[in-house]
């Protein structure tokens, strides 16, 4: 007796381990995969053949193969049995004839998909998202008061005579830039919203800009601006001017430099002017009690916000105001492998290329009874009692019964 089944899309990776209800996670294993690619996988193998290669190192990735215990489960299921295949004995119909059973597995194509899996409970990576509770709503970065509009009116300035005079202001103490106004509204969007707009103008005010501050001076050099000490950003200077020309020269070979040199590199001058004007309130006793409870660090600096740089990590920024962050269940699983691992001809048939994620399968599988005339009559008639149309086969794959041949016949 033939039963031939065909089925689309079927998910070929366990995701639990052997005799545990335990989902098992992909790890960090990408690295792993292709650090010892060489040794791992045979350039020559089929795709079949290297994803079970992969399981012999890395165990958590299960390419699941149909299985004699396959077969018996859908034979049950043709036949109406709904129990699990290990709470029947070897009386039952089916398992007292699998020793006559045989099968054969052709695949017809492969696809690869990527899935979340439920994973226990974690934070959710790179998220600013969350609530501001009612206590932190009057935080003085989310709305319009007196110490917001004094710091964020830094970002009104529009040219570099506007941001020389603010800088000799508080190089001067200029009480003046004690209660300057904010020209907008404020909302709990405006500092990052401005932050970003900043950029925009900035390589127009920093053109040709020098400001000598004491022993330090903030100067634009090559179209980056600069700040430290005045012989240290000198010697910068100098080194970006005598290589800059070479068409060997790397402009990372700048950033190594000027961190011997501990100068700092300023991406956002309106953030560095923001955290300037903090620290200048500060040190004249202005606003202490907003300070003592809504910064989050004993310095003059807010979380986010890098002082010396004037640039701004968003989610850490935002932490400042919001309850806890995004919790998830889900994560998506897969590991990026590179291409030369695979034949061509594999990949023709990868629709995604090089990201190993679920295998999903089509196929045929044959199933070969070796029963007598009356065995087969009686095991026909109890798939047609059943009546069962299509059914799972694997995971999510989709199955059904395309032909019964009883050989006896």
């Amino acid at each position: 007796m033939l039963i031939k089944i065909s089925y689309e899309s079927k998910y070929s990776l366990s995701t639990v381990k052997d005799g545990e209800n335990i989902l098992t996670g992909m790890a960090v294993i990408t690295d792993n995969v292709n650090r010892n690619a060489k040794n791992l996988f045979n350039k020559e193998n089929n795709f079949l053949q290297n994803i079970k290669k992969l399981n012999e190192y890395y165990p958590n990735y299960q390419y699941a193969d149909i299985t004699q215990n396959t077969v018996l489960g859908i034979l049950c299921r043709l036949t109406g049995e709904v129990r699990r295949l290990d709470s029947l004995n070897d009386t039952h119909p089916v398992l007292a004839i699998k020793n006559k059973i045989k099968f054969e597995n052709k695949n017809t194509a492969f696809q690869n998909e990527v899935i979340l899996l439920h994973t226990p409970l974690k934070e959710v990576q790179n998220n600013a998202g969350g609530v501001i509770p009612e206590e932190k709503s009057n935080h003085f970065l989310l709305t319009k008061n007196s110490l917001s509009e004094t710091l964020l009116s830094v970002f009104d300035i529009k040219n570099q005579e506007e941001l020389i005079t603010i800088l000799n202001g508080m190089k001067n103490d200029d009480k003046s830039l004690f209660h300057t106004k904010y020209n907008t509204d404020i909302q709990a969007n405006t500092f990052v919203i401005r932050h970003a707009l900043f950029e925009n103008i900035q390589s127009d005010i920093i053109k040709g800009f020098c400001f000598f501050e004491d022993k330090n001076v903030l100067k634009e050099i090559g179209e980056r601006v600069f700040f430290g000490e005045i012989s240290k950003v000198a010697i910068l200077e100098e080194y970006i001017n005598s290589n800059i020309d070479k068409p060997s020269f790397k402009p990372a070979s700048i950033t190594i430099e000027r961190k011997k040199l501990e100068v700092s590199e300023i991406f956002n001058i309106g953030g560095f002017l923001f955290a300037k004007k903090l620290a200048f309130l500060r040190k004249h006793g202005l606003y202490e009690k907003e300070f003592e409870t809504m910064l989050n660090t004993v310095k003059s600096s807010i979380k986010g916000l890098a002082p010396k740089s004037g640039n701004i990590t968003i989610k850490d920024f935002y932490s400042n105001f919001v309850t806890d962050k995004k919790m998830s269940w889900s994560m998506p699983y897969f590991v990026e492998v590179r291409k030369d691992l695979f034949v061509q001809d594999d990949l023709k048939e990868f629709n995604t290329g090089v990201k190993l994620g679920v295998t999903k399968e089509c196929g045929e599988l044959t199933i070969s009874l070796d029963l007598s005339l009356e065995e087969e009559v009686n095991f026909y008639k109890r798939i047609e009692a059943a009546g069962v149309n299509t059914f799972h086969l694997g995971k999510k794959g989709l199955a059904y019964v395309s032909d019964i041949v009883l050989e006896a016949l």
